[in-house]
């Protein structure tokens, strides 16, 4: 990794953009639109507060190498996965740290094997109000009953408590090794989109530029449900972290730092410009779900400096909290809207109050007045998807370059809420559309219209969404 620069200021989330430059013996192939894969290591406070809580038996310490095959073959009846080493020499403390996830969601199975784990107290805990080891086993075996789901789904699986928040909650549990590599899942390498195209012809070492919001996690507020804990020491997302704290910690003078794994990924969503640059897009995005458009536009960039003749049409809808914090490249985007690349570029912020006289956004900088001049703003929409509706001749220009025009929709971010409720919107929308351009009269309302309307560009792969959890 050659650089890591901070793009948010003040309060807002922290979002690095990275770059990283592979050995010149090493190549990755990819489009406008693919995302790298970076395998992380799990953190040694995390790694080390866990075998706290391991009964290790014949293997005695995190240290002693041991062979997984052999530990585990009287307690299972099928083969150990392949991630595990079976046939290699391996210390737990490497396990933990490089193969297995730590932070995983609980199931009622869990909380069962955790109930027979339940023999001595941690001798850390010195608060006399822990109930005695027997009754946290009772308590673990209330949870994984039948009669006990309502109480899971309360206290387990609503606050989404992990399995370090279950054993921060019950320090009698001192887990098995046998039984804790049977639970732990895969350590999976974390996906990040690359924001620059590719080069066409090889001339040095390959450069990938990526975008990141450093995940946080806060401590305990004191807000838990009643009888849990949260495990106390987790503060950043497993990867975000780690490339913030390897970057902060490289060697005085050293101008870069490894990354043990890097590789390309299969783009399996099909999240890609149209191969017709006939067809116009659409884009959607929020706060880091820019990434992907960052790149498309260079690469359109690129494309019309090889073919002037033909030039595809890009709206650009984008969200962040405040463009004094958190807008996200904005030098490439006045630069898009200055020389035509983006056609249209309408932003919205969800944590700013546009001033009543004046530009809409301070012009503190020669971006910040191009997108002043030409960028479309809305006072009333906070999020992306207001964008599209009430938006006076825009709703109905979206409308036309859908249904008269055949764009592809393209929606990046958060999956949860926003790719929701912007398809949601986009149904009232074109539903709208659809009734009003009609003479024929409607058999379905128009909000269901709009609803099968999306589902047919879906299947024709004309809306594509490339979202997150």
């Amino acid at each position: 990794m050659m650089s890591l620069c901070k793009l948010t200021r003040d309060d807002a989330k922290i979002v690095y953009s990275a770059t990283i430059v592979l050995n010149e013996d090493q190549h990755i192939q990819y489009e406008a639109g693919d995302s790298i894969g970076l395998l992380c290591p799990n953190s040694d406070t995390d790694v080390k507060w866990l075998i706290s809580r391991i009964d290790f038996g014949v293997v005695e310490h995190a240290d002693k190498p041991f062979c997984v095959l052999s530990v585990l073959e009287n307690k299972k009846k099928k083969a150990p996965p392949s991630w595990l080493l079976p046939d290699t020499l391996v210390t737990a403390r490497f396990l933990l740290t490089y193969c297995c996830e730590l932070h995983i969601p609980v199931t009622r199975r869990i909380t069962r094997i955790l109930a027979d784990c339940c023999t001595e107290m941690d001798p850390n805990v010195t608060d006399p109000n822990f109930p005695k080891p027997e009754k946290q086993s009772k308590r673990l075996l209330e949870l994984s009953s039948r009669e006990g789901s309502a109480l899971f789904d309360k206290y387990i699986r609503e606050p989404n408590v992990t399995l370090m928040d279950l054993l921060a909650s019950f320090p009698a549990c001192r887990i098995p090794l046998v039984q804790l590599l049977d639970i732990l899942p895969r350590l999976q390498p974390r996906a990040y989109t690359i924001t620059n195209p590719p080069e066409r012809q090889r001339s040095s070492a390959q450069s990938l530029s990526i975008v990141f919001t450093r995940v946080d996690f806060t401590g305990p507020t004191g807000e838990e449900p009643v009888g849990l804990c949260r495990y106390p020491y987790r503060t950043h997302g497993v990867c975000s972290g780690w490339l913030e704290r390897v970057w902060n910690c490289r060697s005085p003078g050293s101008d870069s730092v490894s990354l043990p794994g890097i590789y390309g990924r299969i783009n399996l969503n099909g999240f890609r410009l149209p191969v017709d640059r006939t067809v116009p897009i659409i884009m959607l995005g929020a706060g880091t779900g820019i990434a992907p458009f960052v790149c498309f536009i260079e690469e359109e960039r690129r494309q019309r400096l090889k073919n002037s003749s033909t030039k595809r049409e890009m709206w650009l809808i984008y969200g962040c909290r405040s463009p004094l914090t958190s807008l996200l490249f904005p030098d490439q985007l006045a630069k898009a809207l200055s020389d035509g690349v983006l056609s249209r570029l309408c932003l919205c912020f969800s944590r700013y109050t546009t001033p009543c006289d004046g530009p809409t956004i301070p012009t503190c900088t020669e971006a910040f007045d191009t997108l002043n001049t030409h960028s479309c703003f809305h006072p009333k929409a906070r999020y992306v998807q207001n964008c599209l509706l009430s938006s006076g001749t825009h709703e109905n220009e979206l409308a036309q370059w859908i249904l008269s025009r055949n764009a592809t929709i393209m929606v990046c971010g958060e999956a949860r809420a926003m790719a929701p409720a912007i398809r949601a919107a986009w149904s009232e929308l074109l539903g709208s559309a659809l009734v009003r351009d009609t003479s024929d009269p409607a058999t379905e309302t128009e909000e269901l219209q709009g609803q099968i309307y999306i589902k047919r560009m879906c299947d024709e792969r004309r809306y594509l969404e490339d979202i997150w959890t």
